[in-house]
């Protein structure tokens, strides 16, 4: 498998898939915990994850992995910048690629699954895929 860091639109476009009214609130079940982020705080809790997974992936490489043409603040700060951007408006079943994309390419650390960011993805996803279903369903209905 090889690893990358996603585009900081990319990460953005899922941290404002996310939020809706300001906040989002990501309910781990694993460590019970409960966390209201605002855009901001998700596009960094996605962005961390992705980098600290590419570190795993690629140890011996250096601050992420050796694959930014940046310092990993400068980085950090683009994602923080993108989520002020237009996101990229994005169909649910595009949404739930990028969720996916998203997985492979930040499953590598060993706590992922126990993560604030597999969580938050996962939430997008399911909420992507209850609207592409009942989409299909109204369709059938029709």
């Amino acid at each position: 498998m090889s690893a990358y860091i996603l585009e900081p639109i990319d990460l953005a476009t899922l941290a404002l898939a996310a939020v809706k009214d300001g906040g989002v609130t990501v309910r781990n079940p694993v460590t019970h915990k409960v966390r209201e982020l605002f855009a901001q705080e998700a596009v960094l809790t996605l962005a961390l994850q992705n980098v600290e997974s590419v570190e795993a992936r690629y140890p011996k490489h250096g601050e992420a992995g050796g694959l930014l043409n940046c310092d990993l603040g400068e980085f950090y700060w683009e994602c923080q910048n993108a989520v002020r951007e237009e996101p990229l408006g994005l169909r649910p079943h595009e949404l739930i690629r990028l969720c996916d994309e998203y997985h492979y390419q930040s499953c590598e650390t060993r706590d992922y699954y126990t993560s604030d960011a597999y969580w938050l993805v996962t939430s997008i996803k399911n909420e992507a895929t209850r609207v592409l279903v009942g989409a299909v369903a109204m369709r059938a209905a029709a």
